[in-house]
């Protein structure tokens, strides 16, 4: 919550580039970190830091390439949330990952599950460019996956 406060109350400052990944790697580490633990807290503070963040002037505290990067874990983010609306028996996962090789990463949607499927293969070509090149231009991908997987 002190950075939220700090982003808040500099946001008019340049600092340099450096500085500004570093704000950056904060908010991916605490991304990441929310996905493994699903603290409802975290949820929050994360949830307005990012809101914040995405709000700044470009230039300052901000590049535009990762306001980019901010906005797809923020859009990710209330995706995730938005997911628990679904039916019970309809599971809804999100491309956490794509190889050159037809294969693909699934991450459950569900907040509250860990639930990881790796080495999916895609057999349709046309579709795997489709997943390729949305993933690619940080796009949030969501998949629903046939009884027969």
């Amino acid at each position: 919550n002190k950075l939220t406060v700090f982003i808040q109350k500099h946001q008019n400052e340049i600092i340099n580039d450096t500085s500004k990944q570093k704000l950056l790697n904060i908010i991916e580490i605490t991304h990441k970190h929310n996905k493994l633990i699903l603290d409802n807290d975290l949820n929050t503070i994360l949830y307005n830091l990012m809101s914040d963040y995405l709000a700044l002037p470009e230039g300052k505290l901000v590049g535009s390439k990762m306001k980019r990067k901010v906005l797809s874990l923020y859009d990710s983010y209330t995706g995730i949330i938005s997911t628990n609306v679904m039916n019970s028996d309809e599971i809804k996962w999100i491309v956490a990952d794509v190889d050159n090789i037809n294969g693909i990463t699934l991450m459950n949607s569900d907040c509250n599950s860990e639930d990881i499927l790796e080495n999916v293969q895609v057999v349709n070509q046309e579709l795997f460019d489709k997943i390729y090149d949305k993933f690619n231009s940080d796009h949030q991908i969501s998949v629903k996956l046939n009884n027969n997987n």
